[in-house]
């Protein structure tokens, strides 16, 4: 079974891009694109600190990746999840 994404409760949207959430330890960097203000480089950082640090202990963690603060994390955090 695929945990790389879950799906939302009915009415929920990404910009109209994405309608499940997403698994910070397992998404492939095309996903992790489909976030609210996650770009390519962005991504890269989230797969580096991943890998370096053996995977998000919680959602909190993505804090640490330069380029997300509260603000960012704040419109991401009902959209992931660890797995």
């Amino acid at each position: 079974m695929d945990f790389r994404a879950r799906e939302l409760s009915s009415g929920d949207d990404l910009d109209g891009n994405l309608h499940s959430k997403v698994d910070l330890n397992s998404a492939p960097i095309d996903v992790l694109c489909t976030l609210p203000g996650i770009g390519v480089k962005t991504a890269e950082k989230i797969i580096d600190y991943r890998i370096r640090n053996s995977g998000f202990k919680s959602i909190d963690d993505l804090m640490n990746v330069k380029g997300i603060g509260k603000v960012k994390f704040g419109k991401l955090k009902e959209y992931i999840f660890i797995e």
